[in-house]
């Protein structure tokens, strides 16, 4: 084992281990035990039904799909016989597979959830022979909770506030929102005041534990069309349709407008449900329907996908994000569903999502590599970061900045890090929490302390340029961007 610098989380181990005797006895488990396949199913919006079921290597004792595995998906529908795909795992990745069907020449993307599918993307080959271009979410209009009326985006709904608040009282004290970050297009990470984008009365207030939003109509000129998505061979319908708002992405509305000298004074309000999906406001010039997907190169491994399976009417729409692994699923409704709240956050809480000096900075995001080219660490806008070496990814985990200070925090080691440290080891999962690996050395009667790697660290950056340079419990290195 290699002994690596402790930067963004990893200590590569180089304690000997220990094995018992018992440990390397092989044990006979009965063959009705043995799990030898993976099913995931899904209902769409039209009542169709997807199973797929990925089955392991006759050769591989341990199961949990990899790269490799044989897959047959079937899609039926409510009435009529289904049609069926066969093939092989082009690729295992975080929050889903790329499959590849036998004799075709594209993939297609399947994004998973525990054992159910979330959603599917690209070009179908089926044992029939028949091609077909398919992009759904399953049920992606869930409904529930209040809907939008004209520019009555919300009228009394109760806020929360985010228990990491660093003032919980300078917090409430706080009533007007004005401004808007990552909305209009033109705002960038200062914001927008929105009164001055949009014709009519605009207010975006918290009185008395309660959140009130009324928008204008966006003004003509701050209209955009959806020509990138169409280059992107995204199918956007009618073609004549125009935007404003988030294209998807989280809207923090904040009190101030934002500057590096005031971010400890500035405070957000977003619609969140949990840490991987937020609710959005996008305004249409007209009812437009947007499929397809998109591959961002900046994700993990060179691989993020956008999957848009959403019908927007004209008017005020929440747009809905959320993310499984290396997919980012987008739907939209006028109802906000059950679930999601108005929580008002700052720079220190978990949800950091465009506060610079808080979770991510702008300037910061993208993807870093060292002089050697083998190591690799992608910083994403909303706090989070995946390091990969020799194009394995390692590890990930959260990064949080202020002025030039900046603290990370390693949540989770991945299969190819625990494989590269304990050889013996065939895991089934793909990511591990501290309490997760330790369980799994325990069972295997492996005993090593990995705390360090899992430890928050402290450090201060300098940016010039394209070039980070990251000092962390003393050690420094120095990345280029990646263009």
């Amino acid at each position: 084992m290699k002994n690596t610098v402790k930067i963004f989380g990893i200590i590569t181990l180089i304690t000997v281990i220990g094995f018992s005797m018992t440990a390397c006895v092989d044990k006979e488990i009965p063959p009705e035990e043995i799990m030898t396949e993976a099913v995931y199913k899904g209902i769409d919006s039209a009542a169709n039904y997807y199973e797929l079921i990925i089955s392991k290597a006759a050769d591989r004792a341990a199961y949990s799909p990899v790269t490799g595995d044989d897959y047959i998906m079937t899609v039926t529908p409510p009435n009529g016989s289904g049609k069926t795909s066969e093939g092989t795992v082009d690729q295992s990745v975080d929050g889903g597979f790329v499959l590849k069907p036998n004799g075709a020449t594209k993939v297609f993307n399947v994004a998973v959830d525990g054992g159910n599918i979330i959603a599917i993307a690209g070009e179908i080959k089926y044992t029939s022979g028949s091609l077909e271009e398919k992009t759904v979410v399953m049920n992606p209009s869930a409904v529930g909770g209040t809907t939008i009326s004209s520019g009555t985006i919300v009228s009394g709904a109760n806020v929360a506030y985010d228990p990491d608040l660093a003032n919980l009282a300078a917090a409430k004290a706080v009533t007007d929102f004005p401004y808007a970050l990552d909305f209009g297009g033109d705002g960038g990470p200062s914001g927008v005041n929105m009164s001055t984008v949009l014709d009519g009365t605009t207010a975006i207030t918290v009185n008395n534990g309660k959140v009130f939003i009324t928008v204008g109509t966006p003004k003509p000129e701050v209209l955009q069309g959806f020509e990138e998505f169409a280059a992107a061979g995204m199918e956007v319908t009618p073609s004549t349709a125009k935007y404003f708002g988030s294209e998807g992405s989280p809207v923090i509305f904040t009190n101030i407008e934002g500057t590096p000298e005031n971010y400890n004074t500035m405070y957000g309000l977003i619609c969140v449900k949990g840490t991987d999906n937020y609710a959005g406001l996008t305004y249409l010039s007209e009812e437009t329907t947007i499929k397809g997907s998109m591959i961002n190169p900046d994700g993990p491994n060179g691989i993020k996908v956008d999957i848009f399976d959403m019908t927007a009417k004209q008017g005020w729409n929440y747009v809905f994000t959320s993310t499984y692994g290396i997919y980012t699923i987008y739907s939209a409704s006028k109802t906000l569903p059950a679930g999601y709240k108005w929580t008002v956050i700052d720079q220190n809480t978990k949800i950091k999502i465009g506060i610079e000096g808080g979770g991510g900075n702008s300037s910061l995001s993208g993807t870093w590599v060292n002089s050697e080219g083998d190591w690799k660490i992608t910083l994403y806008n909303d706090g989070n970061y995946e390091k990969s070496e020799n194009n394995k990814l390692m590890e990930k985990g959260s990064y949080s900045v202020r002025e030039n200070n900046i603290t990370v925090t390693t949540t989770h080691l991945s299969k190819d890090w625990i494989t590269e440290n304990f050889p013996d080891l065939d895991p089934e999962s793909f990511w591990y929490t501290q309490d997760e690996l330790s369980t799994l050395l325990t069972d295997n009667e492996i005993t090593q302390d990995i705390s360090e790697n899992y430890k928050n660290q402290d450090g201060t950056y300098t940016l010039n340029g394209d070039t980070l340079s990251i000092t962390l419990d003393g050690e420094t290195i120095v990345l280029t961007r990646q263009r």
